[in-house]
């Protein structure tokens, strides 16, 4: 498991001298900052307790246990619906269901509502989306946002699409 670091006492007297510091070491880097790769994955229906990165015994995950050591990782999480859709739109959009108003079947994602793509690809990013759950296509509006949407996969082989790993994920 990932743990947040604490500050020691003495770093937290000396806050002001700390701060001064990092500003310094940030004004001396070699050119702009890099903006940080962003991977989502969103795995419908999986049970964080049989996972190795959340402490289950067996090797159930070891590709996800794997990706979890460089990553962030969230303890506790909760989804805003027992289904599908209202969720991923949460997660897209960072409202509450109730906020967004995506709540039954044939309701699509209000036009208004700005999208996690779409705000990553106003600020320069490419991303791509490879889904197979038919709650997340198209018709309800996940597509927004995305330089390529794929919707129309199903079946084991999702995770071999070259999608997944081609350039037009990894070139910003």
């Amino acid at each position: 498991r990932h743990r947040r670091p604490t500050l020691i006492a003495p770093a937290i007297r000396f806050r002001p001298w700390l701060l001064l510091a990092a500003a310094v070491a940030a004004g001396c880097a070699a050119g702009p900052p890099q903006a940080p790769n962003v991977v989502l994955i969103s795995i419908d229906s999986l049970r964080p307790d049989h996972l190795g990165v959340y402490g289950y015994g067996r090797d159930t995950s070891p590709h996800l246990d794997a990706l979890a050591k460089s990553s962030v990782v969230f303890e506790r999480a909760w989804s805003t619906s027992s289904w599908t859709l209202p969720p991923h739109v949460s997660l897209l959009s960072g409202l509450h269901s109730d906020a967004h108003g995506v709540t039954r079947w044939k309701r699509r994602i209000p036009a208004a509502l700005p999208l996690l793509p779409e705000l990553l690809a106003a600020r320069g990013y490419r991303s791509a989306a490879v889904v197979s759950g038919m709650l997340l296509h198209r018709r309800y509006g996940f597509d927004r946002g995305w330089v390529n949407y794929r919707d129309d996969i199903v079946g084991p082989h999702v995770a071999m699409h070259s999608l997944v790993s081609s350039e037009l994920v990894h070139t910003r």
